[in-house]
């Protein structure tokens, strides 16, 4: 591809995370085209620099998105998984724990699970593959993810544009209910 054509590919690609921030999925394709093609070393030497400079974001966090929405796809590739799409899960940790599943056990764990007529968590996938940890392992996974994401905001430096940002497009404060969880969270901590 010549530099011109790889230039708007990753502007396209770019686009499609900032406007899809909510269907990791299309985050996760435009990543992957960008890290195997290496269109980040148009902006920046390494795909780490590439995500922590343009989306504060690490690699193990763009690798997850990748795998799960790899997962994804493939298991929209059958065709009967494909018919009940909307029983899927929407979020990246049902896909991202398939992903650890053996590739030609995914189809089937997901068959299985969509038979119950549950919701479908990372928890039933986990314990379908065979790994039973206890659900409050996930409860405290989750706040720990929950806790470094919040001091990645504390060193943001362009937090207040995300907020204004954010509410744009989503039509309320994000940032007054930001700032009322917190207070919250504070007063049951005690602090």
């Amino acid at each position: 591809m010549t530099l011109q054509k790889n230039k708007r590919l990753l502007t396209k690609l770019e686009k499609v995370i900032t406007t899809h921030s909510m269907s990791f999925w299309e985050i996760g394709f435009a990543l992957q085209i960008i890290k195997e093609q290496q269109l980040y070393k148009l902006k920046y030497p390494t795909f780490r620099e590439y995500l922590e400079k343009r989306w504060h974001m690490t690699v193990p966090a763009a690798n997850k998105m990748i795998a799960a929405t790899m997962t994804r796809a493939k298991i929209l590739t059958n065709d009967a998984l494909a018919k009940k799409i909307e029983k899927l899960p929407l979020g990246i940790n049902f896909y991202h724990a398939v992903s650890k599943l053996p590739e030609d056990n995914q189809q089937q764990v997901v068959t299985q699970l969509l038979a119950t007529n549950a919701p479908l968590t990372s928890y039933q996938v986990n314990q379908a593959g065979g790994n039973t940890r206890d659900p409050q392992y996930y409860v405290h996974l989750a706040y720990r993810n929950t806790i470094n994401n919040i001091k990645k905001m504390v060193k943001d430096k362009n937090l207040k544009r995300f907020f204004v940002s954010a509410s744009k497009t989503y039509g309320t404060s994000m940032q007054s209910e930001f700032v009322e969880d917190l207070k919250t969270l504070v007063t049951r901590l005690d602090v």
